[in-house]
């Protein structure tokens, strides 16, 4: 958690270590609590599963030698990258406009674009979130369901950031600007059935919360609450909504293909204990990832390599950690993270050095974004974001990570697009 606290430290860096914070020391040592407490099933506290995985204390002394490694060398190297740039943020006072006028307009025409969007993705179903995407052989087909997972996961919210930081250069309509972004937040989040509203919009308003401005308290306050009363909503309608679309159908799947490890449920309290556990804490994803890749005998670069193969790596984790839940026409996606990822090579060395190498590359791009946009702090704390987030999640289609990077690429020029528009019309 150092890295919150240093001075001129990059967004990535801060984003980076909560992350990894608590999807890997907090949920473990949460999860391994729980266990000695309700000693109900070893692997139901693992609900994204954990392979073969013993638990054995050697095993368990491997895995941890190797998230411990990890965060070593992202301290290391962000002490190392500290000689070379840092993280220097004006965050006394905002970017300034002049001609709000030609800004409102632009800002209208997006909203109306992204309610368009919203409505034609509640229509025809293009895109939910955990869900697979089937592409066939028309190629404006697939152009627009690329697009819409770009909307959706990248360009919406870089774009949202830029004209929010553009209201606030005004230094008025603080509060109102947050709400709306909200509001636009919660039905996107609807659209594609996800429950990640609570992050995107709580990385916005930390990154406001770094500003100095009027009324700050009563901003933060109201928009806490206003966040949570629609985090709750969202959560209640898309749980209900995705249980309908796809887990009546998924159950009969199951029990029809696959034996699953049968628990003592003969305690209310336990059955009780066990569905709240899994919709809560199944979300803290990280550490499974390492045991499961521990279990494996056959680590090694060669290993690696294949995972970067097309025509494997739609469920390469899963049928490598050998997932029940993979058998008949059903089919589950979980995901390794980076470390998981690096530990396929079976070597210490490498683990050590690619985290490090990671850390300094994703500070650098933005040091970069520092100077391109200007010191627009809300985008760039944004795709910092995006990016940490990312590397959580990473290992699943690694060799589709360009699609990520151009997404990146992409919603930065519209940014920049949008300031010389401005420019060119003030």
């Amino acid at each position: 958690m150092n890295f919150l606290l240093r001075k001129n430290s990059f967004f990535f860096e801060k984003y980076l270590s909560i992350f990894f914070f608590f999807s890997y020391w907090f949920n473990f040592s949460f999860k391994i609590s729980f266990y000695e407490l309700f000693p109900f099933s070893k692997t139901r506290y693992f609900p994204e599963g954990v392979g073969n995985f013993d638990f054995t204390g050697n095993s368990y002394d491997e895995t941890l030698i190797v998230v411990s490694l990890s965060f070593i060398s992202f301290s290391i190297f962000s002490y190392l990258r500290a000689f070379f740039f840092r993280g220097n943020y004006n965050l006394e006072k905002f970017i300034k406009y002049n001609n709000h006028k030609i800004l409102n307009n632009l800002f209208y025409i997006y909203i109306f674009f992204l309610f368009l969007i919203f409505l034609i993705n509640l229509k025809y179903n293009f895109y939910y979130r955990g869900s697979v995407e089937y592409y066939n052989d028309n190629i404006f087909y697939n152009f627009f369901l690329n697009f819409i997972k770009w909307f959706y996961n990248i360009g919406a919210f870089v774009i949202l950031c830029h004209f929010l930081s553009i209201n606030f250069s005004t230094n008025k309509n603080i509060i109102f600007s947050f709400l709306i972004l909200l509001i636009i937040d919660f039905f996107l989040n609807f659209s594609i059935l996800s429950r990640n509203l609570i992050l995107n919009s709580s990385i916005i308003l930390f990154t406001i919360y770094l500003y100095n401005f009027q009324n700050k308290k009563i901003f933060i306050q109201l928009a806490v609450i206003v966040l949570f009363l629609l985090f709750s909503i969202n959560s209640i309608l898309v749980s209900n909504i995705r249980s309908q679309k796809f887990h009546l159908n998924v159950n009969k799947e199951i029990n029809n293909n696959i034996t699953l490890p049968q628990y003592n449920t003969n305690s209310k309290f336990e059955v009780n204990f066990s569905k709240f556990y899994k919709e809560i804490f199944s979300r803290l994803v990280g550490i499974e990832g390492v045991l499961a890749v521990q279990s494996v005998d056959n680590k090694s670069f060669k290993l690696l390599k294949q995972s970067f193969d097309k025509n494997k790596h739609e469920y390469f984790f899963d049928e490598l950690k050998n997932d029940k839940r993979n058998n008949g026409d059903f089919k589950s996606i979980t995901v390794p993270g980076l470390i998981a990822f690096l530990y396929y090579s079976g070597s210490y060395i490498f683990i050590f050095i690619s985290c490090g190498l990671v850390l300094f590359l994703f500070c650098a791009t933005e040091f970069f974004l520092l100077k391109l946009l200007k010191n627009s702090t809300i985008v760039i704390s944004f795709i910092s974001y995006l990016v940490a987030y990312r590397l959580l999640h990473f290992g699943h289609k690694p060799i589709e990570s360009y699609k990520f990077i151009l997404g990146i690429i992409l919603s930065i020029i519209i940014v920049k697009f949008i300031e010389f528009y401005y420019k060119k019309n003030s």
